[in-house]
């Protein structure tokens, strides 16, 4: 700082003058001479050492972001994951370490708990059906060997199709860890003996519920065939998921006079109405439909024709290389 307060000090002294006019004359002050390398720096210097300053960063930034804006239009190299599909069945456990023999269900969310229900099938071993291309056949061509299976509804004793099904419940507070509605023990998830409980000897599949708030109380649909494959589809009842009571073995309001449905499923709307979505059976060419129907206020039936959603689909079953397939018309 020691060059300001020179310059301030070199400033001229004021002058004062007379009020009486001297001659004019050019008055010259004399300052002390420094040599070049005493005087002060010059205000220009450091203007161009600011701007020296300046354009180094500007030019360090501008780098910068050329090189960030080029490497963000590079494509990033692409990763390489490595997926094993694997030909073989996980066994679900309950939190017992049992495995959960439970099929054609479905969950329901009540109080913060979610209910796991479906039908039991046992232990079985499924028998290889006759070689013949047929539904029940063997590969029908295609060298695979078929087996006959829940396919073969028709003949009470093989595994899909036996007349000893339970119906089972497992209850969950995070759909992982799952617990036997009736505690540990190879039967704590049996909720209903269909060969003891059933009004006649039957194959039961397709058990789902839904909970009701007017009645308190679940209400679950079971689709059953008897003997003769004649099929129905009954209602069931319980307060809480354990005890349960038949309310019907068929119900008998849905549309176009079906007596079953072949599968289905639930909907419950915003407003609190529900709804069934199902494929049904009925004297409509070529035979099987699919339809939405609402629900009564009780979830027993269906309000028929009174309000469903008309034929959605249409469709037949045909066989094709052993196979069971549908052809359907919109």
């Amino acid at each position: 700082m020691g060059w300001i307060e020179s310059t301030v000090a070199m400033s001229p002294p004021h002058h004062h003058h007379h009020k009486k006019r001297k001659k004019k004359h050019r008055h010259h002050h004399h300052q002390h001479y420094r040599p070049p390398s005493q005087q002060p720096p010059s205000r220009w210097k450091w203007i161009l050492a600011v701007l020296a300053v300046s354009v180094v960063l500007v030019l360090g930034l501008g780098l910068g972001l050329g090189l960030r804006t080029s490497s963000s239009k590079s494509p990033a190299p692409a990763q390489t994951y490595s997926v094993t599909i694997l030909n073989q069945p996980i066994v679900r456990t309950d939190v017992y370490g049992n495995a959960m023999d439970i099929h054609d269900g479905n969950v329901v969310l009540h109080n913060g708990l979610y209910y796991m229900f479906g039908v039991m099938y046992g232990s079985c071993e499924e028998p290889q059906s006759p070689d013949g291309g047929d539904l029940q056949g063997g590969d029908g061509g295609l060298g695979v060997q078929v087996f006959a299976g829940c396919a073969d509804g028709t003949s009470p004793g093989t595994c899909g199709s036996r007349l000893d099904h339970n119906l089972t419940a497992y209850v969950s507070p995070d759909l992982v860890s799952w617990t036997p509605i009736n505690g540990p023990g190879p039967g704590g998830a049996i909720i209903f003996n269909i060969l003891h409980q059933w009004p006649e000897p039957c194959v039961a599949y397709v058990a789902k519920a839904l909970w009701n708030d007017l009645n308190q109380e679940f209400v679950m649909w079971l689709n059953w065939n008897t003997a003769s494959s004649v099929g129905y589809s009954g209602v069931l009842t319980s307060p809480d998921a354990v005890n349960w009571v038949i309310q019907t073995t068929a119900i008998q309001t849905f549309a176009l006079g079906a007596s079953y449905t072949d599968d289905f499923g639930f909907l419950i709307d915003d407003g609190g109405l529900a709804y069934v979505v199902y494929a049904g059976s009925a004297n409509l060419s070529p035979g099987h439909y699919t339809a939405v129907e609402q629900l009564t206020n009780d979830f027993y039936g269906t309000l028929g024709e009174e309000a469903w959603s008309g034929v959605l689909m249409n469709y037949t079953e045909v066989r094709l290389h052993g196979k069971l397939a549908h052809l359907s018309s919109a």
